[in-house]
């Protein structure tokens, strides 16, 4: 697979939990060539990232899901379900194991 170009936008979503998600996110996309800036966002977190991914241009959002259903799921809603149906480009979930 050929590395990305510099025009590819990819906005990566986590909570940073545990805090050295974000490191080692950082660390991975640096490896493979890509350019890395931290943004922080106060709002609802399905609407900051599809707002992001908006403003970025971006090519793919890749965010975490613990992958809950049925009550859980519910109750607490699906930030990744609402990426998914929400955002302006194509979203990689990642299921997140607990």
């Amino acid at each position: 697979m050929s590395s990305p170009s510099s025009h590819q936008h990819i906005v990566v979503a986590t909570d940073f939990s545990p805090p050295a998600t974000a490191a080692w996110t950082t660390t991975v996309a640096r490896d493979s060539g890509l350019s890395v800036r931290t943004v922080l966002r106060n709002d609802g977190p399905w609407r900051e990232i599809v707002a992001l991914a908006a403003e970025e241009n971006a090519n793919m959002v890749v965010l975490g899901t613990h992958g809950r259903s049925g009550l859980k799921r519910s109750l607490l809603g699906s930030i990744a379900d609402r990426v998914v149906r929400l955002a302006p480009c194509p979203v990689l979930t990642v299921r997140v194991l607990d």
